[in-house]
């Protein structure tokens, strides 16, 4: 993907959920995204826009046992 394009074919924007900043995690930070991306209050948006923030990894409670995706 370079400048808006990806192999010819020009990208949707779809507004403030697209155009994001470029994020620092901090060690022993995760950064969680939900699946539904431009409607979902995910580590993009802070605590006080409605999001989850960066979750510290002393939060996350268990593991995954099973992968849909990858």
């Amino acid at each position: 993907m370079w400048h808006g394009k990806r192999e010819g074919k020009a990208l949707i924007d779809n507004g403030f959920h697209d155009n994001t900043s470029v994020y620092v995690v901090p060690p022993d930070h995760y950064f969680m995204m939900g699946d539904n991306r431009d409607d979902s209050a995910d580590s993009r948006f802070g605590l006080d826009q409605n999001g989850v923030g960066l979750l510290a990894s002393d939060r996350v409670i268990g593991r995954a046992s099973i992968a849909f995706f990858s």
